[in-house]
C-alpha cells in the first residue's frame, strides 16, 4: 500500500494536498486538525506551508525540501516554487506578507520577504533576496535583488 502511494502521488503533489486539506480544516475552524496537517507535512516533507497562506491552483513544487510559505502569503496561480525558497515577513513588528503574482518561478534558496508584489510572469533568480516590488515580466537577481526586464 505504502509503495502504491508513493507510485501514484509524488511527494511534491502530496505535500501540496496536504496544505490544502489543512487550509480547509483552517477555513472551516478545524484548528486542530489543521495543525495536525500543518505538522504531518513539516515531518514527511521538510515544508511549512502555513494554513493561512492563499496559494492558486497550478502550484508546483519540484522539491519540497527546506520551503517555507507564511501565513499571510498571497501566491497566484500556476506558480513555480523550488526547493529552500522563503516567502515571509521582514521582521517580528511588521507582520505583513508577499503577494505573488500568476505564471511566477522562485529558484532556489531565493527569499522574497516584506509586503512586496511579485507581478505576473517575473523570475526570482537562485539565491536573491527580494525586499522591493518586482514588475510584470521581470528577472530578480543577487543580493539584495535587482529587477532586470525579460
Amino acid at each position: 500500500m505504502k509503495l502504491l502511494w508513493h507510485i501514484i502521488i509524488g511527494r511534491s503533489v502530496r505535500a501540496i494536498l496536504i496544505y490544502r486539506i489543512s487550509a480547509w480544516c483552517y477555513r472551516n475552524h478545524l484548528r486542530p486538525l489543521a495543525h495536525f496537517f500543518w505538522s504531518m507535512n513539516l515531518l514527511l516533507h521538510s515544508i511549512e506551508i502555513s494554513p493561512l497562506a492563499r496559494i492558486g491552483p497550478g502550484l508546483v513544487i519540484p522539491h519540497t525540501l527546506g520551503i517555507v510559505i507564511g501565513g499571510g502569503a498571497v501566491i497566484g496561480r500556476d506558480v513555480t516554487i523550488y526547493q529552500n525558497v522563503t516567502i515571509g515577513t521582514k521582521n517580528g513588528k511588521d507582520y505583513r506578507y508577499p503577494s505573488i503574482g500568476d505564471n511566477t518561478v522562485l529558484f532556489s534558496g531565493c527569499v522574497v520577504v516584506g509586503p512586496i508584489k511579485i507581478g505576473n510572469n517575473a523570475v526570482v533568480g537562485a539565491n536573491a533576496v527580494v525586499v522591493s516590488d518586482v514588475p510584470n515580466d521581470s528577472i530578480a537577481l543577487g543580493i539584495p535583488a535587482v529587477v532586470k526586464n525579460k
